[in-house]
């Protein structure tokens, strides 16, 4: 690598350090605006930033080592090729795991916010990546795969105001000529997600292997699971909540199949959907699997995943609990990116670099606005015993 690539890395890397630490100072100060020196610091930085990057990506262009690879990635960064010739398992996070181990970063990824100091750098996991994660972990988002309303947030992350809509009155009939006098509007309920920071620290040895690389994407792979599992927990926990304090419950009894026909009724016809789901824990599934219908038909489909022709989703935080209905008007939950931060200096001394993952997350429920009625789209079993 060339003196002049190895000194435009480094003054990059400390432009982004210093505009992290503006953010990062202002964020501590009750999230206040930024001052006009600080803001014209920030200014300088970027544009200093902009003025840098053609370079840096010309010379790596040119570095002569990645030029000796087709496209110019070396492969140790991309999965090493099997030995008996088949194909290498590809790769999810090679971008995100060449980040942690160089400081190495394409600039569209980068990402001036919540910092640490001390030479630390932000680093936003892109987006084509964490579409790779969810194919190689698609069970790791319950909400997500009951099809809950989903909104990505864009940085600065803020509360979001979503409109929770309840039916008017009953239409009436009325004579040719007459007409209603007086309104029957529907109501809007606003409910505001707030965010949450959902965070872990890892620490990594800087005297890497040349297997390290994909033990660290390993590594970065369990790190976005725990942070989405603890949102999750949360989630659910926040759900039960809700749905107990709305009344949105049906009386468990002894019979699983009539709690699960008992669940679906309770659904209004506005709410009724194909793609409605049940959510449910592996326990609460092992004991309902084998239940059958008045046709001695199982009433569970291993195929398909199904519990009377809906979608079964597993999550273990409902403990015992049976949840259905129609997430996507009954959940809305807001998330940010994934971040990460690298941390150059703190554990230096020990040859060792710090990463701290971490997502804001918040969510809301359709029961949080409407809180009394039998108008829910999502209802649960009163009892945690369901196989527990």
């Amino acid at each position: 690598m060339s003196t002049q690539l190895f000194d435009l890395r480094k003054e990059r890397q400390d432009l982004l350090a210093k505009a992290d630490a503006i953010t990062n100072k202002c964020e501590l100060e009750n999230k206040r605006p930024l001052t006009e020196q600080e803001n014209s610091e920030m200014q300088t930085a970027l544009d200093r930033i902009k003025v840098i990057t053609p370079t840096i990506k010309n010379l790596e262009a040119n570095n002569t080592l990645a030029a000796q690879f087709k496209g110019g990635k070396i492969p140790v960064f991309e999965g090493r090729p099997s030995r008996n010739g088949a194909p290498a398992k590809p790769s999810i996070f090679p971008d995100t795991a060449k980040f942690i181990l160089t400081g190495e970063m394409p600039e569209q990824m980068a990402y001036i916010g919540e910092g640490g100091g001390g030479g630390s750098v932000s680093y936003v996991i892109p987006a084509y990546e964490i579409e790779a994660f969810i194919k190689a972990y698609p069970n790791y988002d319950a909400f997500l795969n009951a099809g809950a309303t989903i909104y990505p947030t864009d940085f600065p992350v803020v509360d979001k105001k979503i409109p929770i809509l309840q039916a008017g009155s009953v239409v009436t009939t009325f004579s040719e000529g007459a007409g209603p006098s007086s309104s029957q509007d529907a109501s809007f309920t606003p409910l505001t997600i707030t965010h949450s920071k959902y965070a872990l620290l890892g620490k990594f040895s800087e005297e890497f292997s040349e297997d390290a690389p994909q033990a660290l994407e390993a590594a970065i792979a369990e790190s976005i699971v725990r942070v989405a599992m603890s949102e999750n927990d949360a989630f659910t926990a926040a759900l039960i909540t809700s749905l107990d304090n709305a009344n949105a419950q049906i009386d468990t009894g002894l019979d699983y199949l009539q709690l699960l026909l008992r669940l679906q009724a309770a659904v209004p016809p506005q709410f009724a959907n194909p793609q409605n789901a049940f959510m449910v824990s592996r326990l609460s599934l092992a004991a309902i699997r084998n239940v059958r219908d008045l046709q001695d038909r199982p009433i569970f489909d291993p195929t398909n995943q199904t519990l009377l022709g809906y979608p079964t989703i597993l999550n273990d935080r409902v403990q015992g609990r049976v949840i259905f209905g129609n997430f996507r008007a009954g959940a809305h939950i807001s998330r940010s990116p994934f971040q990460l931060l690298r941390i150059n200096e703190a554990y230096r001394e020990s040859g060792q670099v710090g990463v701290r993952f971490w997502q804001r997350a918040g969510a809301k429920f359709y029961s949080d606005a409407i809180t009394s009625g039998s108008n829910q789209p999502l209802w649960m079993s009163t009892s945690t015993d369901v196989g527990s």
